[in-house]
């Protein structure tokens, strides 16, 4: 496959949407026509409970063989997701750190509260220490869920922009994300669905930009 792009998400805090994320990315970049595999690597396999009703292929692999996979997988897709299970200190392990160091974008879905936000700064902080010493994938942070004042929620992400300098901060703001879940469980496609596409659109031609225009 020529030119094939891995995007690992993740985040340590539970429920922070990294198999929400996932699948929203899958469905855009099969959307704009590329084939799309995502590597379920979290036990919980909510990427692969989804998978009846997702545009693309899903499937489970243990974190132990991840690498060989995503390898594999390159060579027959034009996009590579990786679902993974997160990091439980401020420390990536050896095994995180291969599928980062494999991967052309680290997507990290961050909450759109200051009070849940403490979660993702352990793999902010663990990033940011990667990057320091290594040839980094870029970086971008998705606020998957926001507060009802989408004013305050779009004040602080901006701080976290501001804070976090090393991440792309995505414009999208996602809604709760019982609303995509209803459009998977009712087998509807995320693009082009008029709740969702307005951070869709946004969310799409981000990653895009990021992957394949520098």
């Amino acid at each position: 496959m020529s030119n094939p792009k891995v995007i690992c998400v993740n985040n340590p805090k539970g429920g922070s949407g990294k198999s929400m994320i996932s699948n929203v990315t899958g469905s855009l970049f099969q959307a704009m026509g590329k084939s799309v595999i995502l590597v379920d690597a979290d036990p919980q396999k909510s990427s692969l409970n989804f998978s009846a009703n997702l545009p693309f292929e899903v499937v489970a692999n243990d974190v132990s063989t991840i690498g060989t996979a995503i390898e594999y997988y390159k060579n027959k897709y034009d996009v590579v997701i990786v679902d993974t299970q997160g990091s439980r200190d401020d420390q990536l392990g050896p095994r995180m750190t291969a599928i980062i160091a494999m991967s052309d974008l680290v997507i990290v879905p961050i909450p759109g509260s200051e009070v849940d936000f403490d979660g993702s700064l352990p793999i902010l902080k663990a990033l940011r220490t990667y990057w320091e010493t290594h040839d980094a994938p870029k970086g971008v942070l998705v606020m998957n869920r926001f507060d009802n004042n989408r004013k305050l929620s779009i004040a602080f992400r901006d701080r976290v922009a501001l804070d976090w300098p090393d991440f792309t901060m995505s414009k999208a703001l996602f809604p709760y994300r019982q609303t995509i879940t209803n459009l998977h469980q009712d087998g509807r496609p995320i693009t082009g669905d008029a709740r969702v596409s307005n951070v869709t659109d946004v969310l799409g031609g981000e990653l895009e930009g990021l992957l394949y225009e520098g």
